[in-house]
Order: structure tokens, then sequence, then C-alpha cells
């Protein structure tokens, strides 16, 4: 069954994309590493230096870090500026510093915690009191105290019925200091701190008018009074508000005292809890009472301690030193060293910095690598990044593990004030020169193994030898201890120093193959037998080299070859006769394929002139070459030779036939036919019948000979055969007959794809879905058809046949029959059906025509025609030169022969004769 051309677009579709995915995948697999292609191996070439004994080349740029110290001294104001040092040479960074501080001097302070007037608390009773907790970062003084409260005073003068009247009661609060203590987790006030004596800590609004205005109350702390955070908890302290008594009831008007606090807010300078006492402390949440204090530091010269100076939010210690031991890496050039003091107030200081500095750059790396010698490398770098405010100049340069330290030098001359380390070199008091370190290291790295074979299986060691056949396929691995960077393969012919092969690869893993290769695409067919030959292996990872080297002479062995004329040619030819000359050239037996044969024709002229003719061909698949001859005029004989060059495998060889007599066509034909004549007269009356009957005769045997010669016409067009388990799509199992590899599981893909479209757009029966699928694209014909379990392909190179249909169904009926247990509970093993499938592909597509035949020993006794006869004594004739032979060599040979014998017939006569068990396939 056939697909329309409309319904087959989308799946020509997805077929050329698989088919193309397919190609590429295969042609990228057949040129990795291999020898089929071995006269296109690149020379490539390496980014060294080479000479007779070495190799020199770039290594790693190694890190180099330069040192050098330098002093500054700066006076501070910390509240408004940090301690800033620049480089004056751009990429310094500070590997440590020392800080040194001192004539401190701390200012006092006046903090308002909370200014801001939101609302206010009235009291009604003196029993209340409010509370506002605050913390200081070291012990000071405290000068004074102010909050904001309105408070009644106890003088009020009233107007009676004829004079003014005043009467008198007391008022009095306090605003006081508490430490604090911790209760149930909660800070609340312990107890006054104050002096109760001699501090202004209360309030007497006896004698002032009743109604008083909310203003700032401030008590002042006349004794030094010092907070010292020993005496409390977490550094926290409380400003207390305690009524003592105001005015109520009689005489005077309902006036109590407000407490006026601020509503707490994200931006607040300072935490504060606001604790109200009634009967205990409680917390007002979410409300701060409104107050200030003003401090004094202890001592106004403070040491770094009594005020909490920090770097990097690292305390200073009481000497006013700090030291940091850790990179810091420059910002724009700057280095911002943050110094802070909790103290609220100013504090001015002078500071002494003393750093260590560090410039990291890179020095650059070159080798030599000797055969037989250490290595030896160079490490140089040209300073010019310090100027004269560096002290103490220093640099380390990174040395890798394998290098052994040898010499400085300084501008070129040689420097000593040195210290080498196990994994840097030192150098001492340096300045802005050209400095070169050089290295030695052990040309111990590569470890080479060199073998050769002659099939590319087995394999020899030729290290110790001293010869090695120039025909001989060379396979080279070597293990690198340093396992990245450069393995190289250069071969050197003669006394060259360039590289007659060069390959440079990536060591990705120790064990490295090099690709095989041979010596002899890398010679010309000329060469000289005994030629020295050098190998060398090199490695250069950037920091580890290495160079090994193996001399070797290449022998020339060449093969016995044997060039024989394969035309039958006649004894004599007429003027204008097209001569088809056959030459073929072996070598035990084998075809040499793709060399040229020289054929020298000698003609002959009368008088004794001779003219040579020479023509060329290359020889074929077969070994063999052909040249075409026309025979000119006048000419009275022919001679015919033919020879092979040689070449760097196979000796040089010829042949020359005998002479060859030349006449014109009336000449022959008297010589040839006139003592016929008569006889052929005599003959022509008898022929005629003979020949109506003998014309009956051929064109049935005609008809058995095409049927006959159909069944190898069959063989000719199957390039494929896929079985696919139809459920699944999975391949279970293929033979190509095509020269190009094929994927199975990207065809079986592609087919199950072509029947799943067929059948969703059809919606066929069961029936029609086991009839056979035709798909016609580009130089190929695929033959589909399904059985109950499995699917089976044929693709073909050109139309199939009506018998190959039928081949193709009796191969699926009689493979699901011998297969049934294992495709139906198929999971995935496809080896069970190897053992048959073989087997059935002889049986029912006879493609064993197309394997090579050899002649049957212990044949049956069957009688043969004369024509068998012949047939089989070419065979047996093609046999003793290959101890094999294939149909198409005998078919092209029988035709030579015999041209005029349709080839149906010889194919037809092979068929029986294979039947009959004369020849067999191999």
């Amino acid at each position: 069954m056939s697909i329309s051309k409309k319904k087959s677009i989308s799946i020509i579709i997805v077929g050329v994309f698989l088919l193309s995915i397919s190609i590429l995948r295969f042609s990228a697999f057949d040129n990795l590493k291999s020898i089929k292609n071995e006269e296109n191996l690149e020379r490539l070439s390496a980014s060294y230096d080479f000479g007779d004994d070495f190799f020199n080349g770039n290594g790693d740029s190694l890190n180099v870090s330069l040192y050098g110290n330098r002093n500054e001294s700066k006076a501070l104001s910390i509240k408004e500026e940090d301690l800033i040092i620049s480089n004056e040479k751009n990429g310094w960074n500070l590997s440590k510093f020392r800080l040194n501080f001192t004539e401190i001097y701390a200012s006092d302070a006046n903090i308002p915690y909370e200014i801001r007037n939101d609302g206010s608390e009235e009291i009604f009773n003196s029993n209340t009191a409010y509370a506002n907790s605050f913390q200081i970062p070291n012990s000071c003084y405290i000068r004074n105290l102010s909050m904001f409260i309105q408070y009644p005073g106890g003088y009020f003068e009233f107007q009676g019925t004829a004079n003014r009247y005043n009467t008198t009661k007391p008022s009095e609060f306090s605003i006081r200091i508490y430490n604090a203590t911790l209760d149930n987790s909660r800070i609340i006030p312990d107890k006054p701190m104050d002096n109760f004596e001699e501090d202004e800590i209360f309030f007497n609004l006896t004698e002032y008018p009743h109604a008083q205005p909310a203003r700032w109350y401030q008590s002042n702390f006349t004794t030094n009074n010092i907070l010292n955070i020993s005496k409390t908890f977490n550094n926290t302290w409380f400003a207390v508000f305690e009524p003592i008594i105001f005015p109520s009831g009689g005489l005077f008007p309902i006036m109590n005292p407000y407490y006026y606090y601020a509503e707490e807010e994200l931006g607040d300078n300072y935490r504060i809890n606001l604790l109200k006492n009634e009967t205990s402390w409680g917390e007002i949440a979410g409300k701060n009472g409104m107050f200030k204090i003003n401090y004094s530091p202890i001592d106004i010269n403070p040491n770094p301690e009594e005020i909490n100076i920090s770097v990097f939010d690292k305390p200073v210690d009481a000497n006013g030193l700090y030291y940091h031991n850790s990179f810091l890496e420059n910002e724009n050039d700057e280095f911002i060293i943050s110094i802070n003091s909790p103290w609220f107030g100013n504090v001015e200081l002078n500071v002494s910095f003393e750093g260590e500095f560090r410039y990291d750059t890179k020095s650059v790396n070159v080798f030599r690598a000797i055969d037989g010698s250490d290595v030896l490398w160079n490490s140089t770098l040209e300073i010019r990044e310090y100027n004269d405010k560096f002290y103490n100049n220093s640099a380390n340069f990174s040395k890798p593990y394998f290098w052994n330290f040898s010499s400085v030098y300084k501008d070129g001359e040689i420097y000593e004030d040195v210290k080498n380390n196990s994994e840097f070199v030192k150098l001492n008091n340096i300045s802005n020169d050209t400095w070169i370190i050089t290295y030695s290291q052990k040309n111990n790295i590569i470890s080479p193994n060199f073998t050769y074979s002659t099939n590319q299986i087995d394999w020899d060691d030729f290290s110790d030898k001293e010869f090695i056949n120039a025909t001989h396929y060379i396979n080279i691995s070597s293990t690198f201890n340093n396992s990245n960077g450069d393995a190289l393969l250069h071969v050197y012919l003669g006394s060259s120093t360039e590289a007659d092969l060069a390959i440079q690869e990536e060591i990705t893993i120790q064990n490295h193959y090099f690709p095989l290769w041979r010596f002899k695409f890398n010679m010309s067919s000329n060469f000289e037998n005994d030629t020295l030959a050098e190998i060398r292996l090199m490695t250069n990872n950037g920091t580890v080299a290495g160079i090994v080297s193996k001399s070797i002479r290449i022998i020339l062995d060449k093969s016995q070859t044997d060039l024989r004329l394969i035309s039958n040619l006649r004894q004599s030819y007429i003027y204008g006769d097209e001569l088809i000359i056959e030459a073929l050239l072996t070598t035990e037996q084998s075809p040499i394929v793709g060399d040229k044969i020289s054929f020298k024709i000698i003609e002959t002229y009368s008088g004794g002139i001779t003219n040579q003719v020479i023509l060329d061909d290359i020889t074929d698949d077969e070994g063999v070459a052909r040249i075409s001859y026309s025979v000119k005029d006048n000419i009275q004989s022919i001679q015919i030779s033919a020879s092979y060059n040689g070449t760097l495998d196979y000796e040089e060889t010829e042949f020359s036939s005998g002479i060859i007599l030349v006449r014109s066509a009336l000449e022959q034909f008297f010589i040839d036919f006139m003592p016929y004549i008569f006889i052929l007269i005599a003959i022509v009356v008898s022929g005629a019948t003979y020949y109506t009957i003998r014309k009956y005769k051929y064109k049935k045997n005609m008809e058995i000979w095409r049927k006959k010669t159909q069944l190898f016409a069959n063989v000719l067009k199957i390039d494929l055969i896929l079985v696919i388990h139809k459920n699944s799509g999975s391949a279970l199992i293929q033979r190509s007959f095509s020269d190009i590899p094929i994927d199975g599981n990207l065809i079986s893909g592609f087919l199950q794809a072509v029947s799943s479209f067929k059948y969703e757009i059809r919606q066929e029966s069961e029936k029609a879905k086991k009839e056979s699928i035709l798909l016609d694209y580009q130089d190929y014909n695929i033959l589909l058809k399904d059985g109950e379990f499995t699917r089976v392909a044929l693709v073909l190179n050109s139309e199939p046949s009506k018998n190959l249909e039928t081949s193709l169904n009796d191969f699926i009926i009689d493979f699901e029959k011998q297969a049934y247990s294992d495709l139906k509970q198929f999971k995935g093993n496809i080896a069970p059906f190897k053992e048959y499938f073989g087997e059935l592909v002889d049986k029912h597509f006879e493609m064993s025509f197309i394997r090579p035949h050899v002649i049957n020993e212990n044949p049956p006794t069957i009688n043969l025609s004369n024509f068998q006869e012949r047939v089989l004594n070419v065979a047996k004739t093609l046999q003793q030169d290959a101890g094999q032979f294939y149909i198409s060599q005998l078919l092209n040979y029988l035709l030579s022969a015999q041209p005029d014998e349709p080839k149906e017939r010889f194919i037809a006569n092979f068929y029986d004769l294979r039947q009959f068990g004369y020849v067999k396939p191999l």
C-alpha cells in the first residue's frame, strides 16, 4: 500500500530530521581518533619553540605579593570623620596595621532624650510616680536632669464678700536618679543614687501661685555624682519624678499635676521605657516621658577604655593601642578606618598609623626542557610600585611544588638577601628593579609506552627495538604526572628539525592516548630504507614541563605483488577493433586498491617502424585496472605490456603479452570464413528450421531464467532488514547490506511515526493495518509490513518486486512463529532473536547470494548440462586465484568471455548449481 504525497509531507519532515541526526552522529564517530582516513590526519602546529634536543615555552603567570610599610599621624574628631589612608600608587592593599591613640579629649554632652510634647497624664494623688529608663555607655558624671511637668503651687488668693483673702498649702515633688534592678525579668528602679542632702533634687512650690504652667524643672547634682555602671543593671538608670504633696480640696480649686510624654516613633534616637508606680511599677506602652540630661566624662582626658573607643567595633586597649591583623582591601585606592566611641559628647584625639601594605601581581614564567636534563624555569617581574614613603620592602614569589630554587638576579646581577620557603621565595629589602628567579624541575613526569601493530588488534612494545616497519600502526600513550595542560607528540624524519608529524592535545587524565598513525603517511614512495626517525613526547601544564625522546630506524618491508592480464585477447584483430584490456594487481591473492597501472602498447608498422602508446588507470575495489584501445589502420601487429611501479608497501611488477597480428577486414574475412562458407550454405536450410524451434525454446527458457534472476535482483535491492517490536517501537534486530552505517533505533522511531500517522489519519481496520506500506524517499524505497507482534522494514535502493513482497510476508510468519513466546512477553531482551534471525533472512531473501562462494569438494551425483559445466569450470578458475569467488566476479568474467549470452542465463544456471549443491556460500 502506498501513502499519498499529501499525507506524507509531515512524515518526510520528521524523517529528514532523524536521518540528519543519524548521519552527523556517525560521521563524528568515524573521525574520532580513527585511522580510517589517515591521509587527512592534521599536522598540528604547537605554540612552542623547538630545537635539536629541547623545547621552550611559556608557563602560567604566578602570584607575587609585594610588601612595604608606611607611617602616618593625624588629629581626628571621631564624631565627624574617619581615619582615611590613601594610596599614592594604585592597587596597594593593607595586610595589617597598628594604631596608637594619644591626647584624647572628651567634652560634656547634653542629651535631649525626649523633648516632643504629644500629651499628658493627670495625677490624682501623691502616691503616683513616673520613671524613664536610659542607658549610658560608660561610667560618667551626671550634672543635671530636667523633666517637663505641670505641678500646682501652694498659694491661692481669692475674693471674699468685702476683701481679698489668701491661703497656703504645701506643694512639693522630686526629680531624682535611680539605679536599676531585675524583677521577674523586668528592669525597674531600685534605689536613689543621688545625695539627698546636697543635691538640688527637691522642688517646693508652696509659695508659688496655685496655677502653674507646664515647664522644664531641672535637678542639679552638685556633689560630682558618678553614674557608676558597676552599681546598676545592664548600664541602665532611671530618671524618676515623685509627687510628694500638692493642694487639693477646700478653698483650692481642683488643679492636679500633669506628667507630659511623647508617643514612641520609629525614628526615635533613644530607647526609653516609661514606668508608672501607683502600687507597683508597670510599663506605659508606646510612650516616653519628656526629659534631658547633661553628662561630663570622669576625665576630660580619658584613656580609650574609659570612653570605649573602638576600631571596626573592636575595643582599643587602655594603653591606646589597636592591632588589625586581617587583610583590608582598598576602596578607590583608599582605606577608611572607622573609629568610634559611644560617649555622648565629641571626642578629639591624635592617632598614629603604622601599616604593612600588600600589592598582588603576577610574574612571567618561561621554561626550557632538555631531553635527559632538568627543566629550567625563569620567573620574571619588573617592579615599579614602590615610592619613597615605603620601607622594609619585600616580595613573596609563589613557587610550585615541583620547582627547586636556584638563584635570584636583580637587573642581571645575583642577589642574596633571599629566604627560600616551601611555598614561596621571599626577597627582602627590595626596590623598583627587574627581578628574575631561576628554578630547576626534575624531568621525570613522562612515562611513555611505545607500541606497534600490523592489524590494530595485536600490539607489541618497541621501546627497546632499534627499527620498525614503515607500514606498522603506531600507538603511543603516556602517563603524565601532570594531568592537565598540553600533551605534544612530534615525529622527525632524517635530519629535519621540523616535525613531519605534530600532534598537540589537552591532557585531561593522567594516562593519555594519542591518535593512531603510521610512518608511511608522512613519507614519499622514494623514501630511503633505514631512515632514522625521532619520536618526542613533551608536556607543559603551566608549572610542570617535560620531554622524552625515542630514536628508531624505519625499515621498508615491501610485499610481493602479481600483475597479470585477465582480458581474453585474440591472436589477431582487424583495423578499427576496440580492445578492452584489463589487468589484475594482487598481493598474496588480495587485491591492491587505488594504485596506478601503466599500460604500454607497441604498434609495429610496415618497414619495422614502431610507436608506443602509454595509457594509465587506477585499480578499482577488486584490484582491476582497465583501458580501452582502438586498433589503427596500417598496423601490422601490436604488443601489450603493463607495469606497476610499487609503493612503500609493495614491490614493483610487470607483464607482457605476445605478438598480436592486425589485418584488414577483408583479409581476415577470407582467412577466417572461406572454409566455412560452403558448410554454411549447406546448413542454412536445416538451420532455418532449427532456428524456429530453438527460438521458441529460448523464449520459454528465458521466462524461467528471468524468474530465477529476479531472486538475485531482489538481493541486490536490499540495503537493510529491520525488525521492530510493534508495541514498544524498539529495534529487535537488524542486518545491513550497505556500506553506510545505519542506527536501527533512529530508523525504528521514524517508521513508528510513519505507521502511527497513517493509522491515525486513515482509521483503518486491523486487516488493512497488515497490508504493506511503500515509502518513496529520495534514492530509497522503504517496504513496511506488520505482523501480529512485529513491524518489518526493508530499506531498498529500487522498487520492490511482487516476489520480494511475498518473501517479506513469509519471513514475518516464520519469524513470529519461532519467536512467539519471546515476542508475546517482550521486556527488552533482544538476545534470543539472534539465534535464528540470520538463518531466516538467508532462507526467505536468499541473501547468501552476496556472500563469497566456493566449489563443493563433494558434489552430488546430478548430471549437468554443458552450459552448467562451463559456468562451473569458470568458477573453479576464479577460486584458484583467491580461494573463493563472488557471483559478481563470475558474472563479469562470463559476460566478457561470452558477451552474446544473456546474463539471465548465467544467473539462472548458477542458481541451479547452488540448488544442486555444486557450489555453496561461505
